[in-house]
C-alpha cells in the first residue's frame, strides 16, 4: 500500500495531533497516530485515554487502509525530509517514507487492531440531542485564554476530581471558565450567544497541552456529549473524557457574591508593585510577611508590611477604602501577577460579625479582584476571589 502526501501538510497536523497526547510509557500503543483513509479523506488521530483528537485531510484519493505510526519518530523525520512530496509505502511491521532517490526514512507502525478505539461522534442527523452546545463559535486563542487565566486556582488533590479541573459553563449570554479549590476562586468571562445552559470539565492533568492546541486554532465550536468535552473545529475535533457529571455545590452562590461597598478601582500595575515591594522587604519569605491594608480615616490607604522584624508603609493615594485588611499574599500576588490588563479593581465585601470576647470587632468577607483584557477583539472578564476571610479590628 502507498500514497504521495505534501510534507508540510503531513507534519503540521501530526504536531497538532500529537501535542495533546500524553508519554504514557507503559502502553506503548498511545505512542502510535492512527492513520486511517476511506478513499475520499485521510484520517489522523491520537488517544492518550484522556484526550482525543483527529484531524481530516479532504479529497485525499488512495486505497482504504488503517495503521498506526509512531508519532514522535514521524516527527523527528522533518530533520531529514525536504519541502515538497514524500511518499509514504506501508510494508509488513513498518512505514518507509521516500523522497527523491536519497532519501528513506524506516518508521515503526502498529496494526489497526492494536490501536486505541477511534472516537466517532454522534449523528445529528438521526440524534439532534446527542450533542449539546455550549458556544456556537469562539477564536481558540480567546477560550485559551479564558481557561490559562483561572486554570492556577485548580486543587492540587486529585481525588476531589470536582475541583481538580477548569469548569467551562454557558450561563446566560457569557461563556464562563471557573476553577477553584474553595480556599480562592478564578472566574473568567467572555460575551457569547444566548444558549441553552450547561458545562464539562477540564481535568488539570490536561488543560496546559488542550489550551496549547486551542490556541492555534481560529474558531472552535464548545459541545459535550453525555461522557465527553467536545471542542469542533474546520478540520476535526478534540474530546475529553468526563468523570464529572454535576457542578460542585454552591457554585452560583460562591461565584456571584455580593455587593463590594469597600473597593479599590486603580492599574494593576500601581497595586502589584507596592505588593511586591512589601513582600520583598522581607527577602522574598512570603509566608512570613504579613501585609494589611489600611486607611487613615481621611480618605489615604497605604499598605503596610510587617514581618521578620521590619515594617515599611507603600502608599497608594486616596480611595474609597475604610478599616483595615489583612491580605492573603500567597494567593493573591500570584492572581495579581498572572493578570495582564492594568485596568483593575480590588475590593471587599466588608460584614461585621460582633464583637468577640476582648470586645474587639469581628469581619467576615469575601476578598474580589477583577479586571479586563482584550483578546483578538473580544473582551474577558476575570475575577479572583477568595471565598472568605475572618478577622479581627
Amino acid at each position: 500500500m502507498q500514497f504521495s502526501i505534501d510534507r508540510d501538510a503531513l507534519l503540521s497536523r501530526v504536531r497538532r495531533v500529537h501535542a495533546v497526547l500524553g508519554t504514557k510509557e507503559t502502553i506503548p500503543a498511545l505512542s502510535y497516530l492512527r492513520f486511517e483513509a476511506d478513499g475520499q479523506m485521510l484520517t489522523i488521530a491520537g488517544n492518550d485515554l484522556a484526550v482525543y483528537q483527529e484531524i481530516i485531510i479532504p479529497e485525499f484519493a488512495c486505497e482504504p487502509f488503517s495503521v498506526g505510526i509512531h508519532g514522535q519518530k514521524l516527527l523527528t523525520s522533518q530533520d531529514v525530509l525536504a519541502k515538497g512530496q514524500i511518499t509514504i509505502t506501508l510494508e509488513e511491521g513498518h512505514a518507509l517514507l521516500t523522497q527523491g532517490k536519497k532519501t528513506k526514512i524506516k518508521l515503526p507502525t502498529l496494526p489497526e487492531k492494536d490501536l486505541t478505539a477511534r472516537i466517532t461522534l454522534p449523528d445529528l442527523a438521526t440524534d439532534p440531542q446527542a450533542i449539546q452546545l455550549l458556544h456556537e463559535g469562539i477564536s481558540g486563542a480567546v477560550l485559551a485564554e479564558l481557561v490559562r487565566l483561572v486554570a492556577p486556582a485548580m486543587s492540587d488533590i486529585e481525588a476531589r476530581d470536582k475541583i481538580a479541573a477548569v469548569l467551562l459553563q454557558q450561563k446566560g449570554e457569557n461563556l464562563e471558565a471557573v476553577a477553584f479549590d474553595y480556599a480562592s476562586v478564578n472566574h473568567a468571562t467572555t460575551p457569547s450567544a444566548s444558549l441553552p445552559e450547561g458545562h464539562c470539565f477540564l481535568p488539570r492533568e490536561i488543560v496546559g497541552k488542550v489550551c496549547g492546541a486551542l490556541s492555534e486554532l481560529e474558531l472552535v465550536k464548545v459541545a459535550r456529549t453525555q461522557d465527553k468535552a467536545l471542542f469542533l473545529f474546520a478540520d476535526g475535533f478534540i474530546a475529553i473524557q468526563q468523570k464529572q457529571q454535576d457542578l460542585p455545590g454552591g457554585l452560583d452562590a460562591i461565584l456571584r457574591g455580593g455587593n463590594h461597598p469597600n473597593e479599590i478601582a486603580t492599574c494593576r500595575s500601581a497595586f502589584l508593585k507596592p505588593l511586591e515591594s512589601a513582600v520583598k522587604l522581607c527577602d522574598n519569605k512570603s509566608s512570613g510577611v504579613s501585609v494589611k491594608l489600611t486607611s487613615d480615616g481621611d480618605g489615604e490607604v497605604s499598605l503596610v508590611a510587617t514581618g521578620d522584624g521590619q515594617s515599611a508603609q507603600f502608599p497608594l493615594g486616596p480611595h474609597s477604602w475604610q478599616g483595615s485588611l489583612p491580605l492573603p499574599i500567597l494567593t493573591l500576588l500570584p492572581s495579581l501577577q498572572r493578570c495582564r490588563s492594568e485596568e483593575m479593581v480590588f475590593s471587599w465585601d466588608r460584614k461585621p460579625l460582633g464583637l468577640d470576647e476582648h470586645g474587639r470587632q469581628k469581619f467576615y468577607g469575601p476578598i474580589v479582584v477583577t479586571s479586563k483584557e482584550v483578546v483578538g477583539g473580544t473582551p474577558i472578564y476575570f475575577t479572583n476571589r477568595n471565598t472568605g476571610l475572618n478577622f479581627t479590628e
